[in-house]
C-alpha cells in the first residue's frame, strides 16, 4: 500500500482524548513497534504538542519516510490544525511543528477516516463501505472504490446529525443528537435513568449486563435503539454494501445487536445492508499510516 520502497516505514499516530498511540510500520502494512501516552489536553496545546513528538520519538528510526496523524475533527487541512477540536485544544497545530521537528512528509486527517483507510486496506474491500467509531463521541467515514468521501474537507460528521430536535437545549449542538444518544457517555446516563445510579465507567455497565442484571441489559437495549435509528437514517442516504463498527462501545456487540437490527430493518427503505463488528486491532495508528496515499 506504500508503493514500490520496500525499505520506507511509516508512522502511524492515533490521537485520543486521554491517550496517544504511534506505531512505527513496514512497507507490507506489518506494526513492527507500539507506544502509548497520555494525551494530557488539560495541560494546553504545549503539553499536548510535545507528548506527540514524544511518543514518535519513541518509535521512529531511519528508514522513516513520513508521518500520518488521525485526529478528532472538525479540522483545516490546510494548516494542518484542529478547528473546534472535542476532547484535545481547539487551534492546536500538529502538522507544521511535526515536519519541523522530524523534516519528513507529515498528514493528518480525521480519525474516523483513518479508521475507514485501515478497514479498507486490512479488512473491507467492497465498493462503498461506512464504518462508524462508537465511543466518548460518533465518529465516521465513507469510502467510494477505497477513496474517502471528504466533501470541502470535513465531510461524514454524522455524530451530529440531529435526531431528536425537541432535546436541543440554548446553543449545545450535542444535545438531540446521534451522538448524545450513542455514546459511552449516552451509555452512563441510560444506567442512571434505569436506577442503577452513577457509573464511572461504561465498562462496569457492560460487566453488569454479561453478568445478567437486566437494568444494565436496558441499557444496551436502549442503545441499540438509537443506533438502529441513526444507522436506517446512514443507510437510506448513503446506501453501501456494508457499515463496520468500531470503537470501544463495539466491544458490547452482543448486548445491543437485536435492538439495532431491529431498528434498522423496520426504519430503512432502501435493502439493509450488512452491518458487521470490526475485526481490526490497532485500526487507528494503522490507517493513519496510509494517509500518504489516500
Amino acid at each position: 500500500i506504500y508503493g514500490v520502497n520496500k525499505m520506507a516505514k511509516h508512522i502511524g499516530v492515533d490521537i485520543g482524548g486521554s491517550n496517544l498511540r504511534a506505531a512505527l510500520i513496514d512497507s507490507s502494512g506489518e506494526i513492527l513497534k507500539l507506544e502509548k501516552l497520555k494525551t494530557e489536553p488539560l495541560m494546553g496545546k504545549e503539553r499536548v504538542l510535545h507528548n506527540i513528538k514524544s511518543v514518535i520519538k519513541k518509535v521512529i528510526d531511519k528508514d522513516v519516510v513520513a508521518i500520518g496523524i488521525g485526529c478528532p475533527g472538525p479540522l483545516d487541512f490546510e494548516k494542518g490544525m484542529t478547528l473546534n477540536t472535542p476532547n484535545i485544544p481547539k487551534n492546536m497545530e500538529i502538522v507544521g511543528p511535526l515536519h519541523k521537528e522530524f523534516s519528513v512528509d507529515v498528514k493528518i486527517d480525521n480519525d474516523a477516516n483513518c479508521f475507514g483507510l485501515a478497514e479498507y486496506n486490512f479488512g473491507n474491500k467492497v465498493n462503498n463501505l461506512l464504518c462508524l467509531t462508537l465511543g466518548t463521541g460518533l465518529g465516521a467515514s465513507f469510502l467510494i472504490n477505497g477513496k474517502l468521501y471528504r466533501g470541502r474537507g470535513n465531510a461524514l460528521e454524522l455524530g451530529h446529525n440531529t435526531i431528536k430536535f425537541d432535546d436541543l437545549k440554548g446553543k449545545d449542538n450535542i444535545a438531540g443528537s446521534v451522538e448524545y444518544f450513542v455514546s459511552t457517555l449516552s451509555q452512563k446516563r441510560y444506567a442512571e435513568e434505569e436506577g442503577l445510579g452513577v457509573i464511572k465507567s461504561a465498562g462496569l455497565i457492560h460487566e453488569m449486563a454479561v453478568g445478567g442484571n437486566l437494568k444494565a441489559r436496558k441499557v444496551f437495549e436502549r442503545f441499540g435503539f438509537y443506533l438502529g435509528i441513526a444507522l436506517a437514517n446512514f443507510i437510506n442516504t448513503f446506501d453501501p454494501d456494508l457499515v463496520v463498527i468500531g470503537g470501544a462501545c463495539a466491544g458490547s456487540w452482543d448486548l445491543f445487536y437485536d435492538s439495532m437490527i431491529k431498528e434498522v430493518n423496520l426504519r430503512c427503505i432502501v435493502k439493509p445492508c450488512e452491518i458487521k463488528k470490526s475485526n481490526l486491532e490497532n485500526a487507528g495508528v494503522l490507517g493513519a499510516g496510509c494517509l500518504v496515499n489516500s
